[in-house]
């Protein structure tokens, strides 16, 4: 009995006293929602993703690592919901549970009662500085931001990183093409005006539809909604390459390299004008306004990863109203500067040259190949056209 009762000692006291617990502040807010089991001493990971979203599949990638870091405290459960209604009801009554209703992307990420919209190295950073809060291991504020490399949050110069971030946020391959696409179409038309017009147009309006959303006014977009203007998108870059294709094809035998003439042009688009003019400019605005905003809602929501940093990092500095106005225009400008250098190139070489007819035959044969490619890649292959920092 002596001996069974020092065995017994003996292991009480070889048996480690460390019980891993859970953070006080650590709350499960998704697990009611989506009926899912909660393991003691375990928080849950809920990455709410879009099936051919390339932001969606790096951060896939990441989380595989990420579990096998953190296997013994960690699970993550992902939904797909831009082809699963039930998986797409989850993310809405979440975001409900959260309070947030400006967010419109994927991916999105919960954990606990904190959520992360977008995906790249620094939002990472970030969603595994929040899981070692939860499990009570060290945070540090150090965050990667492209060409800076990791920085201290609280110590960042926040103009500088305006600056970078809408830099870098500004080379938006969907958005680049649209503006090409538009000047393509002025340029056939030998209007230098409405060139200008359409281009400033479309410019601006991708200005004010993100600023709109980086404040988060009034621009809450169902999933659906998001698709629906997706597939549009894709069906018309296929339908107008077809047409350039098309028009190349009828005016290939054109031998013709002179400017429609002069006199003949202003008779022409004099008629037309004092019938349609005005209104066709308000048409031409309206249509463009539109347009930049379905192209760059979609771009949006499929990642606002350098919006959420910046947001993110003005949050935690906690600037006041005016100042973060202020720092989101600057953002705004580099967002839109590498789309200003194009039409303003395109603009001064459409002075220098003017357009020949022979020179708009080209146009559009390279045109439509790129717009059926374009087309066809965004409905197959998105992650092909889209820039991953």
């Amino acid at each position: 009995m002596r001996k069974y009762l020092l065995l017994l000692i003996l292991l009480i006291l070889f048996i480690p006293t460390y019980v891993f617990a859970l953070s006080d502040n650590y709350k499960d807010i998704v697990s009611d929602i989506t009926n899912t089991k909660i393991e003691d001493n375990k928080i849950n990971l809920y990455l709410f993703r879009g099936e051919g979203c390339p932001h969606c599949k790096e951060e896939e990638e990441w989380l595989s690592t990420i579990t096998e870091k953190y296997k013994d405290n960690l699970n993550v459960i992902d939904y797909e919901v831009w082809h699963n209604d039930e998986n797409a009801n989850y993310l809405s009554e979440v975001r409900k549970t959260l309070n947030d209703s400006k967010s419109v992307g994927v991916p999105y990420t919960v954990i606990g009662d904190s959520y992360f919209l977008g995906y790249n190295e620094t939002i990472g950073d970030q969603i595994e500085s929040k899981i070692n809060e939860y499990i009570g291991n060290e945070v540090k504020d150090d965050i990667k931001i492209p060409v800076l490399g990791k920085t201290n949050i609280k110590e960042v110069s926040i103009p500088i990183v305006a600056i970078i971030l809408g830099f870098i946020d500004g080379f938006n391959p969907c958005a680049m093409w649209i503006l090409l696409l538009l000047i393509n179409i002025c340029v056939t038309t030998k209007d230098k005006k409405k060139m200008k017009l359409i281009g400033y147009t479309f410019i601006f309006s991708s200005a004010l539809i993100y600023l709109f959303s980086m404040l988060g006014l009034s621009l809450v977009v169902n999933l659906t909604t998001v698709l629906i203007i997706r597939k549009i998108i894709e069906l018309l870059a296929i339908i107008l390459g077809i047409y350039n294709l098309y028009i190349y094809i009828k005016t290939r035998n054109d031998t013709g390299c002179h400017v429609v003439d002069k006199n003949k042009r202003k008779s022409i688009i004099s008629k037309i004008n004092n019938i349609i003019k005005q209104k066709n400019v308000l048409i031409a605005i309206i249509l463009t306004f539109i347009l930049a905003s379905s192209v760059n809602l979609v771009e949006l929501a499929c990642s606002v990863g350098f919006p959420a940093i910046f947001l993110e990092i003005l949050a935690i500095n906690e600037v006041g109203l005016f100042a973060r106005f202020i720092y989101l225009i600057i953002y705004i400008f580099f967002y839109i500067v590498d789309d200003l250098i194009v039409l303003l190139l395109s603009i001064k070489a459409f002075e220098v040259k003017g357009i020949s007819t022979k020179y708009n035959k080209y146009v559009n044969l390279i045109g439509g190949i790129l717009m059926i490619i374009m087309g066809i890649l965004l409905i197959f292959k998105p992650e092909w056209i889209m820039l991953n920092f």
